[in-house]
Parts: C-alpha cells; sequence; structure tokens
C-alpha cells in the first residue's frame, strides 16, 4: 500500500478545497491533466457518472497543472477556469449540485502534480485513485484512460471491505 501525498488545493467556481488526509468518506478519483487534456478529463467523469456513480460512493476531482503559467497570466487563466467551471455546472441535471460534482483544482505549482508522478500530462491525462484510508489503490498513465478509470472504479465501487 502506497500513502496518497498530502495536498490540498481550492477547486474553482464553488472554493471548495480538494485533497487530504483526513480523506473524504468515499473514495476520491484525480484526473491529472494540463489544458490539452481538459476534453479528456470530461469525458472521464462523464463516463463514470453514466454508470449511476454519484458523489456518495465517488469523488472526482481535476487536477490541472499550470505550473508552466507566468504568475501575470494567472488572472486570465483563472477566469478561462472559472468559465469551464460554469460551461461544466450547467451541464449537469438540475438535481445535482455543482458545487459537489464540478471540482477543477488548480496546482500552480506543479507540486501535487509531481508528487503524484503524473507530470508531464500536456494532451493526455493521468488518473489516481485514492481509498478513504488515503492510500493510493490504483493509478493509470496510457492510450486509453476511459476504459481503466472505469475499470478501477468499478473495482473500487464494488470491493467488500475484506478485499
Amino acid at each position: 500500500m502506497i500513502k496518497a501525498p498530502t495536498f490540498f488545493l481550492t477547486a474553482v467556481g464553488a472554493a471548495r478545497v480538494v485533497g487530504g488526509p483526513p480523506a473524504p468518506a468515499v473514495p476520491l478519483l484525480l484526473v491529472f491533466h494540463g489544458h490539452l487534456g481538459a476534453d479528456i478529463a470530461s469525458r472521464i467523469n462523464e463516463a463514470i457518472r453514466s454508470q449511476d456513480i454519484d458523489i456518495d460512493r465517488l469523488l472526482i476531482a481535476s487536477i490541472v497543472d499550470l505550473h508552466h503559467v507566468p504568475r501575470f497570466m494567472r488572472p486570465a487563466v483563472s477566469l478561462t477556469l472559472n468559465a469551464a467551471y460554469r460551461h461544466a455546472a450547467s451541464q449537469l441535471p438540475a438535481s445535482f449540485s455543482p458545487s459537489e460534482y464540478v471540482l477543477i483544482a488548480p496546482d500552480w505549482t506543479g507540486k501535487v502534480t509531481r508528487n503524484f508522478g503524473m507530470e508531464q500530462r500536456f494532451n493526455d491525462v493521468g488518473v489516481a485513485l485514492v481509498t478513504n484510508s488515503w492510500v493510493i489503490s490504483n493509478s493509470y498513465i496510457g492510450p486509453d484512460p476511459i476504459t481503466a478509470t472505469q475499470e478501477m472504479v468499478g473495482m473500487a465501487i464494488h470491493a467488500t471491505p475484506a478485499d
């Protein structure tokens, strides 16, 4: 078992803090990406939510590696992230709370991304599944992140306590 690195990032839009420990009461799926991987991250989120896996069983947070953005450009990038939050929130069913379902957390220093071994995610994504005991139960970097993520989440959601 590998303990997940400690981190706390503030998600845009809802200003909700993502991270730990302590871990949330449910597994936390972290989707690491740069600006070119945002579409894939969105498709991962849609694929998982289409399986009727709600926030009572899994939290999903996008960790956006923005360490390469110069400090003077951060306000403009923040506006873009907030627009992405509003767009994603507008796509949710009316019964879903955007502050719980849309977690886009900028990693301005790249430290969280590096600590999870997910650097160099420019036009693709890396995913890590952190259990509610703050252990990395699975991770993936590769050509088919949607299928891999669905499989790892399925195993985590359907695992028995003895697993």
